[in-house]
């Protein structure tokens, strides 16, 4: 039966992935429950926007300030003590939350407090995550399971967010956190599953933590083909996916589609993103994804500026779907090509510097494309920067075989 599904089957047919994807697509739907939730509180709680972005704030800043050194911490003790401590930790997170607005303890500040530990807490766990991934599977699976992982977090984003939303209507926002810590758990127990052998502990010696990440930086910088992905990286998430957290705007001032054309576009995005991970998981093969994560960045810059271009609704929704496409090709080619690249010793402190652009660039991206956007309006500086990436697509093009060649080969070649 399996064996049908390519790929995407053999990567099943392992049965550490198998329990692994199970409890992590429950925590993913219980986490966007919870993102809903917060926001809901943290808007009836102040009744303004300026306070959501405060609580948005919250949770991303920790990303910025200990991912890298949250790497540290996965390649010494391994990914996966770090991941079962961190759902433990949230599920903790989870029940206090639920507990302090079902007796109406809470307030914005308790809420911005909490917001910030489940940062934090989300900061240690995914470079974990990111490292798990490479010992459930074999590395000519790696690509199917990094991109079955994105198919899961777009069918999540679509589920959980309805789920909250009956939740909160039949009784009120503690039960998504309620709820979330239920997944959580359910995650914890699927972890304890897990049949991986404990990592041999790492010498150290006398070396700092800051020594470490000093080694992860220059690792990083220094390879042939993750410097320049790294780059990448910082531009893409900057440039391109900032795009996303400007959505509601797009939506209302350029479409004047109010919260249905919100909801359409938001769709026609995941849709899109669902599709390219199925291709990309069929596909199963790192040979060629340096190629094809390139051109994903040149898909996505050809199609927001189309979307950028136009206010007809259905027009922006094609193009939308498309850079939704050409944007997981690229973030998960990219992702890939990493994993497939790194060596063990390094792999908890690069892909802690990648979550750490990835995560952090769309919000500090935001900013920037939001200023611009009143200044000169909502066209204009999307236009701006999809030429900004480009230009970074450009000079990435003329090192593609040299990069194709250190990041498809594998880390011993």
């Amino acid at each position: 039966m399996l064996a049908r599904l390519g790929p995407f089957g053999r990567a099943f047919s392992h049965h550490n992935y198998r329990v692994y994807f199970a409890g992590n697509a429950l925590s993913l739907i219980g986490t966007w429950m919870q993102r809903i939730g917060i926001g809901w509180v943290a808007w009836e709680l102040t009744g303004s926007s300026a306070w959501l972005g405060i609580v948005a704030f919250a949770d991303l800043f920790p990303t910025v300030l200990v991912t890298i050194f949250a790497g540290v911490a996965v390649d010494r003790i391994g990914p996966m003590k770090v991941a079962r401590v961190a759902q433990i930790l949230q599920v903790v997170q989870a029940l206090v939350l639920a507990g302090l607005v079902l007796f109406g303890w809470i307030n914005i500040w308790l809420l911005i407090v909490l917001a910030a530990f489940q940062g934090t807490v989300t900061a240690f766990y995914q470079p974990a995550r990111l490292s798990l991934i490479p010992l459930l599977v074999p590395r000519e699976d790696l690509s199917a399971a990094i991109a079955i992982n994105a198919i899961n977090f777009n069918l999540a984003r679509f589920i959980g967010p309805a789920i909250a939303g009956a939740l909160i209507a039949a009784g009120g926002a503690q039960w998504t956190f309620a709820a979330n810590a239920l997944t959580y758990f359910a995650f914890f127990v699927s972890l304890l599953l897990l049949k991986i052998p404990d990592p041999a502990p790492r010498t150290t010696g006398k070396r700092s933590v800051l020594s470490e990440v000093g080694d992860g930086y220059r690792y990083a910088v220094r390879h042939p083909g993750i410097g320049p992905l790294l780059i990448l990286v910082i531009i893409t998430s900057t440039c391109l996916r900032a795009v996303f957290e400007l959505m509601p705007a797009y939506a209302d001032e350029m479409f004047h589609a109010g919260p249905e054309g919100l909801g359409m576009l938001t769709a026609a995005t995941g849709a899109g993103a669902i599709v390219a991970g199925l291709w990309l998981g069929l596909r199963g093969s790192v040979q060629g994804l340096t190629r094809i994560s390139l051109w994903g960045i040149l898909g996505s810059c050809l199609s927001l500026t189309a979307f950028a271009a136009t206010e007809i609704l259905w027009v922006g929704m094609l193009s939308i779907g498309i850079s939704g496409a050409t944007l997981l090709m690229n973030g998960v080619g990219m992702q890939t090509l990493m994993q497939n690249a790194v060596t063990t010793e390094m792999r908890g402190r690069v892909m802690a510097l990648y979550w750490m652009i990835f995560r952090g660039g769309p919000a500090f991206g935001a900013l920037a494309l939001g200023a611009a956007s009143d200044l000169f309006g909502l066209h204009w500086p999307l236009i701006g920067a999809c030429v900004l990436s480009l230009v970074a697509w450009a000079w990435c093009r003329k090192r593609l075989p040299h990069m194709a060649q250190a990041l498809e080969a594998g880390p011993n070649t």
